[in-house]
């Protein structure tokens, strides 16, 4: 990801979204998402440092420490945030960040529900309300997945090389395919 960041070219992929492309909403979106799933994990770890045991994910686990949560706060919703940030002030590393930050985030979501399938079907236990609350953003977050993607005004324009009239060799153009 951190290549491909570095050599993108952050400004022609901001110029392909068109004025409807709902950057402000995204980035509320984003911005909640974050606020949600600090508020989720830090709700666990603050009780259990403040009375000194450990967090029931943590012992349920036998693990020293919760992965998910060392993944989320550190990166994964830091990343959220700065996209979030960088969309809501239109700059252009937020258009790169956004679809790929919003692409993660469905495929997360479907691995979790997932995983609560084959969860019951095991006969194990599973938090309903949770898995409610992945589902519902699920659907939500796919829903403006895909009115980000189609928000992009180069859709449906196609860049080839055809024959130059000229005689001199080949000439880009562009055609748009869609009608």
């Amino acid at each position: 990801m951190i290549g491909g960041l570095v050599t993108a070219d952050k400004d022609e992929i901001k110029a392909h979204f068109v004025a409807k492309a709902p950057v402000k909403r995204l980035s509320v979106f984003l911005a909640m998402l974050v606020v949600l799933f600090y508020l989720m994990w830090l709700s666990e770890l603050v009780p259990a440092l403040l009375t000194g045991e450990v967090p029931e994910s943590i012992q349920n686990n036998g693990v020293p420490t919760n992965a998910v949560h060392v993944l989320d706060m550190a990166w994964i919703l830091p990343a959220f945030g700065i996209t979030a940030a960088n969309l809501w002030r239109k700059r252009s590393l937020g258009y790169t960040l956004a679809g790929v930050m919003l692409s993660y985030f469905v495929l997360l979501v479907s691995a979790i529900l997932s995983m609560v399938v084959f969860m019951v079907r095991d006969g194990q236990p599973v938090a309903i309300p949770q898995a409610v609350i992945f589902g519902t953003l699920l659907v939500i977050s796919l829903f403006i997945l895909i009115w980000y993607i189609f928000a992009d005004g180069a859709r449906g324009v196609v860049e080839h090389q055809g024959p130059d009239r000229e005689g001199d060799g080949i000439v880009p153009s562009t055609t748009n395919v869609v009608g």
